[in-house]
């Protein structure tokens, strides 16, 4: 081959792996450029040309400075003279923003410098891509991360981020106000969650308007919110606050017409007096928000350390009551309920009572309601259908003279879809009679989800149960709802008949209770009954029906059989 043929090859080859570069520079979706170390461009590819909007002839030989705004254009400078001194690519996040506002991005770049066999910088290839969209999806995923998406507030994470940085700074008091919507669940069931997340966003904008910049509002999950109160002065400025967001959450929240009413409780834990630790000051509040919601509706309270002994002391009898369930450690008690006109006893209100080993009796109030909160009630509660159901069929197999067993229920179990059916198993294995048991619901119960507790004290009522009130006149139900249910007695509290015999508003009550029980053909009971003066007003008034020490506290078992041939 001669000399001008091989050097025409060797021209065509390079030519070749030229127009090859440039079809992979256009190709790449990618800006790609050179430039050498004034920072002049060199050579530039398409995706470059159309986003400078001008084509290579008019890019090469010029600056950033003949494109960009003059402080993008020094900083990437800044970065061009670094990747000029790098033995390696440098990459970094920089903004590309034009000095006729024609476009503004952010652009991951990788500078490469070039250079010869000896070393000698030649010029640096850049490569930059265009990563709005990932940007964009980053700051969603942290908006996600960080806010709550129904209200926009910040979340929880957000909230003891701050709480930690602002132990950290050590600056006068900071307060923690933990905010609970009370029954908010009610809402949810009875309205729907459309309804319910409608009043969730209008919580907290009321919420908002309270607030200062300084200050720092978040929705912690469901129905809870915090604010954390910084640089405060006095800390009992906090009881102020508390006051302000009971009055605003207390305003009627109007909604496709309807109107409705919340109630919240706040619990609230100060820092440094309380502690420096963010998760207790959180802990904290939460303890004292639970304490105001067991005082009632629309209060705060300010945590103490009495509350965390209560705490500590709950937890234990909440696990005691776990190994109680498990072993077995209940007992039934019954007391006597007497026909006062003719002394005959004509049932008895079944009462469970508890020994924690090494710690001795256990007052039902305390329990229960603990037992309630925890869930535990069911599993107690299924015990105590199912021992009153055995105790009543050996009384009646053994030939004693008692009409019926009162069984307590408390909502939790009127709200468990099991419970019904496990009655129904029961009653098989045991071999009782429906109409041997009346179960006692509390007058709270008769207002919650009325629709639903109708339906299912109507399926009570058909399988052959009674149903009374009990506590009635310290709820709130209506008349005309009283009327819908399908229960047979009324139970007086033992609060009116405390002061019977002094108070003239309690005998008034204790009058109109029974007119009312009168009026719509239900029986009526008075607990609480100590005092024979107390059992005559009674009986005056026309309560027959009596339940008390008078007659009998709650017996044993084996005592009550005893009770019972007794006064035979």
């Amino acid at each position: 081959m001669s000399l001008d043929l091989q050097l025409e090859k060797e021209l065509q080859e390079y030519k070749d792996e030229i127009a090859l570069y440039h079809i992979m520079c256009d190709a790449t979706p990618d800006l790609v450029w050179l430039k050498d170390k004034d920072g002049t461009y060199l050579k530039c590819n398409s995706k470059f040309e159309q986003y400078y909007g001008a084509s290579q002839a008019e890019i090469v030989g010029k600056t950033d400075y003949d494109f960009l705004k003059k402080s993008i254009a020094n900083s990437i400078r800044e970065h061009d003279l670094i990747a000029i001194n790098a033995k390696k690519p440098i990459i970094s996040e920089e903004l590309l923003s034009f000095s006729d506002n024609s476009f503004e991005g952010t652009f991951e770049t990788i500078k490469t410098p070039l250079r010869d066999k000896d070393g000698n910088f030649i010029a640096f290839l850049g490569v930059a891509r265009d990563i709005n969209d990932r940007k964009e999806r980053e700051e969603k995923l942290k908006i996600d991360a960080n806010y709550d998406s129904l209200t926009g507030l910040t979340n929880r994470s957000i909230f003891m981020d701050k709480v930690k940085q602002e132990v950290r700074l050590k600056k006068d008091y900071s307060c923690i106000l933990l905010i609970d919507l009370d029954r908010f669940k009610d809402i949810n069931e009875t309205m729907g969650h459309s309804t319910g997340d409608k009043i969730l966003i209008m919580v907290a904008q009321r919420l908002q308007k309270l607030t200062k910049k300084s200050d720092t509002l978040s929705r912690l999950g469901g129905d809870e919110f915090a604010i954390l109160l910084s640089n405060i002065k006095d800390p009992l400025k906090a009881r102020d606050f508390a006051q302000k967001v009971i009055r605003a959450l207390a305003k009627p929240y109007v909604i496709n017409s309807r109107t409705y009413h919340l109630s919240v409780s706040i619990g609230i834990s100060v820092s440094p007096d309380d502690s420096n630790r963010p998760e207790r000051l959180l802990q904290f509040a939460d303890n004292a928000m639970h304490k105001a919601k067991e005082k009632g509706n629309n209060l705060y309270e300010l945590y103490t350390k009495e509350l965390s002994f209560k705490i500590l002391e709950n937890i234990f009898i909440v696990d005691s009551l776990r190994n109680a369930i498990k072993n077995r450690e209940f007992e039934l008690f019954y007391q006597p309920q007497i026909d006062a006109k003719t002394d005959k006893t004509v049932g008895a209100e079944a009462l469970i009572r508890w020994d924690i080993p090494q710690k001795g009796p256990q007052s039902p109030a305390k329990f229960i309601p603990l037992a309630e909160s925890s869930g535990l009630i069911l599993d107690i509660g299924r015990w105590i259908i199912d021992r009153a159901l055995k105790d009543i069929v050996q009384w009646k197999k053994a030939g004693l003279d008692i009409e019926k067993i009162s069984i307590n229920l408390s909502i939790k179990q009127l709200s468990d879809e099991e419970l019904i059916p496990y009655i129904i198993e029961k009653l098989q294995k045991t071999g009782a009679k429906a109409e041997w048991i009346e179960f006692e619901i509390t007058e709270s119960y008769t207002m919650h989800n009325q629709e639903a507790s109708i339906k299912k004290l109507n399926k009570l009522v058909e399988m052959g149960f009674t149903l009374s009130i009990d506590d009635f006149g310290t709820g709130y139900s209506s008349l005309s709802y009283l009327k819908k249910l399908p229960v047979k007695k009324l139970k007086i509290d033992k609060a009116f008949v405390d002061d019977i015999e002094r108070g003239k508003d309690d005998k008034a009550i204790v009058q109109a209770v029974i007119l009312i029980a009168k009026s719509m053909h239900l029986s009526i009971i008075a607990e609480g009954v100590e005092t024979q003066k107390q059992e005559d007003l009674l009986l005056e008034y026309g309560c027959d029906l009596i339940q008390g020490h008078l007659y009998s506290e709650p017996l044993r078992k084996k005592e009550f059989e005893e009770f019972l041939s007794s006064t035979s």
